[in-house]
């Protein structure tokens, strides 16, 4: 080869890798990732493996949508609020699921969390009673054998405010209460212990399918019924710490979760692979499936605080405030910061 044909590769060799700097494309790299990558960092969660929010986890370990955002979401077993509340204030978990009663309890003593994202409207869940039973409405079960899961809990305080008011009933004399956890209430009331019951939405589609029981009414007819506003009962939430020093982890947290329930939203093989594992029948999955497709929620409105400020004023006008522990709802307790 000749000498000036060497000297024409070398410039024409320089002359691409200058054009390849210069390139708009090149820019990209200099570029911060987008807002919803995280920093690579775990993300631990606490959450009942048969809770509602199970499913669309389970949408995320299928399509790998944590490592998609660059986090890496695990989740630990925690079968109260309380657990799921220490977990949190340790630093064991980074976020953690909470009614709004308990995030502003939490606040309120002390503890620094906040609400990053709605999860479950109120109105939910259902009130169940044998499938033989007569009743029609709550008052039918006047004197009889009713199962609750908390006496603070949003279904129960409107419940009873819907006994007193529209039943002139007294909740604690007229009613023989029995408080306890979800798989108490469910052994009593399909043994015949019970004669209603509270019972979570992931749980009555399997229960009603069982042949045992039947809903009463959803928790969604009475909230309508009031003129109530739409609102969430359970919250996505994070300690103002952790969300401080990792905003990214944050914002793809909530990536991977809207894109989560996305999912459940337009793929029926997801109930139907999750469904079998928990041991379902079909028409289990598919009650569920039609319920939870409307109910889960993954965003903010501009109106929630206010809406939940509506909802917890109605209910102290039923109920005082001795149910809730607080007197008012402060500021601040919702953010769309990491939207």
């Amino acid at each position: 080869m000749k000498r000036h044909q060497v000297f024409l590769n070398t410039a024409t060799i320089a002359l691409f890798a200058f054009l390849a700097a210069v390139a708009p494309g090149r820019a990209a790299d200099t570029t911060p990732p987008p807002k919803s990558m995280g920093d690579g960092g775990i993300i631990h969660i606490p959450t009942n493996p048969t809770a509602t929010s199970a499913w669309h986890f389970a949408a995320i370990q299928k399509y790998d949508l944590d490592k998609k955002h660059n986090i890496a979401i695990q989740l630990l077993p925690s079968a109260t609020p309380t657990m799921t509340a220490n977990l949190l204030q340790t630093g064991a978990a980074e976020v953690a699921i909470f009614s709004w009663v308990d995030l502003i309890r939490l606040r309120n003593s002390g503890v620094k969390v906040i609400g990053i994202a709605p999860f479950l409207r109120w109105g939910a869940d259902h009130i169940i009673v044998p499938t033989d039973s007569t009743a029609k409405t709550i008052a039918d079960l006047k004197g009889k054998r009713f199962g609750i899961l908390s006496r603070t809990n949003l279904d129960f305080i409107l419940n009873m405010a819907v006994a007193k008011t529209r039943y002139h009933l007294d909740p604690e004399k007229d009613f023989v209460i029995q408080e306890g956890a979800t798989s108490l209430l469910r052994g009593l009331i399909e043994t015949g212990a019970l004669d209603g019951s509270q019972m979570f939405n992931n749980i009555t589609p399997l229960m009603v399918a069982g042949g045992k029981v039947r809903i009463l009414y959803q928790m969604k007819e009475l909230v309508d019924s009031y003129g109530l506003p739409l609102t969430p009962e359970l919250l996505y939430a994070t300690s103002e710490d952790y969300a401080k020093a990792h905003p990214q982890n944050v914002r793809a947290f909530l990536a991977t979760y809207r894109e989560g329930v996305e999912v459940l939203r337009h793929e029926d093989a997801i109930w139907d692979d999750r469904g079998k594992t928990m041991e379902m029948p079909p028409e289990a999955i598919s009650l569920l499936r039609d319920e939870m497709r409307l109910d889960i929620w993954t965003e903010f409105a501009p109106t929630t605080t206010a809406d939940i400020r509506k909802a917890f004023d109605f209910l102290v006008s039923q109920a005082g405030t001795e149910p809730f522990g607080f007197t008012s709802i402060p500021d601040g307790f919702i953010t769309q910061e990491y939207d």
